[in-house]
């Protein structure tokens, strides 16, 4: 089978556009090691610059690696995907939003930051309510405005693009996609958390 996606290799900083050929049982785990011989450069000696242990393949938008067992026929790498290689662990900002605003790209890659009610300047000048990483602007990125009925609208800043999506999306869907020279950004539906009831270990007649 063949697909063309995209690649961001968090190691090297790069996007690199690839056309995969490979058979349609092929595990995602061999497919990460293609890719990442085939997107970073070689040492002066001569030997691969993949990084051990494998590298992991993580969709952008999706907090969790793809399994490196799962054949690629039934993965969700599809024709035109963007895909994160070695991506760290998503860590979320505290508190409870109505939307997420998930960083998939550039210094605050992984980070979730969840949107209450209210009007949120994003970017990197002092006084926005999201503070991203890097050089510190004057203009914020972007203006994120959330209802309390869950709707919300998305205002770029200067150099920023923004594509609005499905507002009726359920948990875990894309409300907005945001790409800045140095970032990109999805506002994204919390998933719903199902809690875990662990079995009692309290002694009795002890709480």
């Amino acid at each position: 089978m063949q697909i063309a996606f995209t690649v961001h290799d968090f190691r090297a900083g790069t996007n690199v556009d690839v056309l995969l050929r490979a058979r349609a049982d092929t595990p995602l785990g061999v497919v990460a090691d293609a890719l990442a011989t085939a997107v970073r450069a070689s040492h002066p000696d001569g030997t691969s610059a993949r990084a051990s242990p494998r590298p992991s393949l993580t969709l952008a938008g999706h907090g969790r690696p793809l399994s490196p067992t799962l054949p690629l026929a039934r993965s969700p790498l599809i024709e035109g995907a963007v895909v994160l290689l070695d991506a760290p662990p998503a860590r979320r900002a505290s508190g409870a939003g109505l939307v997420h605003l998930m960083v998939t790209a550039g210094p605050d890659a992984g980070v979730i930051h969840p949107l209450p009610v209210g009007e949120h300047t994003v970017g990197s000048a002092p006084d926005s309510a999201i503070l991203l990483a890097g050089p510190a602007t004057d203009e914020p990125v972007l203006t994120v405005r959330v209802a309390a009925d869950g709707s919300c609208s998305v205002a770029p800043g200067p150099g920023t693009s923004a594509v609005e999506c499905d507002q009726a999306g359920g948990a875990g869907s894309i409300v907005a996609s945001v790409r800045t020279p140095s970032m990109a950004l999805r506002l994204l539906r919390p998933a719903a958390i199902t809690p875990l009831a662990l079995p009692s270990t309290t002694a009795p007649g002890r709480l």
